[in-house]
């Protein structure tokens, strides 16, 4: 069984904890994300016949930001 995996990317532009911006801020940034150590896919985009299982989802660091944490938007198994 095949699936879809999309990536949303929010962003805390001034550090006060609230996101002011998302995934056009995020792509402007030079910010994407990476399945499996695979080819670099924008914040945003989906990515399509993904198999069932395991898997790791990465993102380029970039100066001046870190990571807080993933969430889970919906679930439709």
């Amino acid at each position: 069984m095949k699936s879809t995996l999309k990536v949303n990317k929010k962003v805390d532009a001034d550090g006060n904890g609230s996101y002011e911006g998302s995934n056009t801020e995020a792509n402007s940034l030079g910010f994407n994300w990476q399945l499996d150590g695979g080819s670099n896919n924008t914040m945003g985009s989906t990515k399509s016949d993904v198999s069932a299982g395991s898997h790791q989802v990465s993102e380029s660091a970039v100066s001046g930001y870190h990571f807080t944490g993933w969430y889970p938007t919906a679930n439709t198994q």
